[in-house]
């Protein structure tokens, strides 16, 4: 199909629109995801981690050190208990 000079360039503006749209949103998501990052990053620090570059493993030190407090308080229940029985 063969189009006038007119609806080509009623395309491209169209199209030229539709662009700074997709523009427009995609930076609205940036700044979003951006706050969220830094949320997380606040969050990561309020608990300790500090070494970002090495969130993994710092996290999985801290899992493993949750879970030995766990571990000994359930055993230091256990003892009250016992000792109250």
């Amino acid at each position: 199909m063969n189009l006038t000079p007119e609806q080509r360039i009623e395309a491209i503006k169209t199209r030229t629109e539709d662009i700074k749209t997709k523009k427009v949103q995609a930076e609205a998501q940036l700044q979003i995801l951006q706050q969220q990052y830094d949320q997380k990053i606040e969050d990561l620090k309020q608990v300790g981690v500090t070494d970002l570059s090495n969130v993994v493993n710092t996290v999985a030190k801290l899992e493993a050190e949750l879970q030995t407090l766990l571990t000994q308080t359930e055993e230091s229940l256990s003892l009250i208990e016992a000792s109250i029985t």
